[in-house]
């Protein structure tokens, strides 16, 4: 009972290859622009690695680049590093709120004093 049919899965190919499409073929264009070979866009299929793919190629030195007209600062290469974990986690706090999130409809509303929400003592 827990099977998809090869209707299913047809369907779902139909859905995904577009959106696929929409990730493979620009990362391909912009890749051979810069003078690497375009077949690593396909890494943009790679959970995680396909996030990886435009931080990893903006920061490279790129082989079109002949009359050395773009650089790449210590300081950029720094905040690049320092920006990609931090949204791999602001990534993964949403797919957590989103998937474990807690069900608040089934919970009964408490209701509380002003003095109780701030820590102040009673005033009765």
């Amino acid at each position: 009972m827990g099977m998809f049919s090869p209707t299913h899965w047809f369907i779902v190919l139909l859905m995904i290859t577009p959106l696929m499409a929409l990730l493979v073929v620009p990362t391909w264009r912009i890749l051979q622009r810069a003078g690497f070979n375009g077949a690593w866009a396909l890494l943009m299929l790679v959970p995680i690695v396909g996030l990886l793919v435009p931080w990893v190629v903006s920061f490279l030195k790129w082989p079109s680049d002949r009359e050395q007209r773009t650089s790449t600062s210590k300081r950029g290469l720094i905040a690049g590093l320092v920006l990609l974990p931090l949204a791999v986690g602001v990534l993964a706090l949403l797919v957590a709120t989103v998937d474990g999130g807690v069900d608040v409809s089934k919970s009964t509303p408490k209701t509380i004093t002003y003095e109780q929400a701030f820590g102040l003592p009673a005033t009765r």
